[in-house]
């Protein structure tokens, strides 16, 4: 499914959690008149509702089994999975108000977990205060409502893409942020701090970077960088072939580009003497070259 419709879908339906990557099944409650209907939903042909599969309860299933028309009608429509589930509503709420679907027990189900419905509901309020034009994809990797798993992805000043995980759990809200930032950059939320401070915390640190990743990109554009193999944002070091049996290893202080960096030479003796020299008699030379 789009990303942009599966956080349509998770604003509008909250309790109707995906159970897989793909986002084509999903299991949870949608409430229709202050009842709530448990639902399993599984799309056999996504995005395109043709051919929806659906588990409910067996008081909701009599009543759809007599609109069966109406769903085939919803099945070959080109409609999205929200508006079928709109429109599944609108059909419940004619039901009910006709006697034709009798008192829904799920009420007593959905109690048993209200802490952890609260706690989404407010990981769902977060994102509609965010306002973010980036890609946000909201995730729960156990299955589970008690733990929560937002994923940034945003571009910055130089076309860049970073991407940063921040986990909540649901009994102490508390965050954990993965993102790949150099491990001298300490980027730890205090208890208290909501979403939207998270990120913006994020991005600052983000662009606070710049210039470290544009001297690191210019090693690996010019340079025969041996290790690592595929460098990643918060690797700091590189170690950069010179010639048959000498490389060179370097680290950059990502908070002090200006302290001279961390050098060694690696071959014999013979060999990385006339190295040596030349990086004491050019240095400055040396650094201004690589921040170009």
């Amino acid at each position: 499914m789009d990303p942009k419709q599966n956080l349509l879908l998770l604003l509008e339906y909250p309790l109707l959690l995906p159970q897989n990557k793909e986002c084509t099944i999903f299991d949870g409650f949608i409430q229709v008149a202050g009842e709530e209907f448990r639902l399993y939903i599984h799309l056999r042909n996504p995005p395109s509702v043709k051919g929806i599969v659906i588990f409910c309860p067996l008081n909701l299933r009599s009543f759809l089994s007599t609109c069966r028309s109406n769903i085939i009608e919803w099945e070959t429509g080109g409609i999205s999975l929200v508006e079928f589930l709109r429109r599944l509503q609108n059909l419940i709420a004619v039901g009910i108000q006709h006697g034709k679907i009798s008192k829904s027990i799920s009420s007593s189900c959905i109690s048993n977990h209200q802490k952890s419905i609260e706690f989404y509901s407010w990981i769902i309020e977060e994102l509609r205060t965010l306002e973010l034009q980036e890609e946000i994809f909201l995730e729960s990797p156990s299955g589970e409502l008690n733990e929560i798993q937002l994923r940034f992805v945003n571009e910055d000043s130089f076309g860049r893409m970073h991407t940063a995980f921040l986990k909540f759990e649901s009994v102490t809200l508390s965050a954990s942020v993965l993102a790949d930032l150099p491990s001298q950059v300490e980027f730890v939320p205090q208890k208290g701090m909501s979403v939207r401070q998270i990120y913006k915390k994020y991005v600052s640190i983000v662009e606070s970077l710049q210039e470290f990743w544009n001297i690191m990109d210019c090693i690996d554009q010019k340079c025969w960088v041996i290790d690592p193999e595929h460098p990643k944002r918060k690797d700091t070091y590189r170690r950069i072939m010179l010639g048959t049996n000498i490389s060179m290893y370097i680290n950059i202080d990502p908070l002090d580009l200006y302290k001279r960096p961390d050098i060694t030479f690696i071959g014999s003796e013979r060999t990385i003497l006339p190295f040596k020299n030349s990086l004491e008699e050019n240095l400055e030379v040396s650094l201004n070259i690589c921040a170009e």
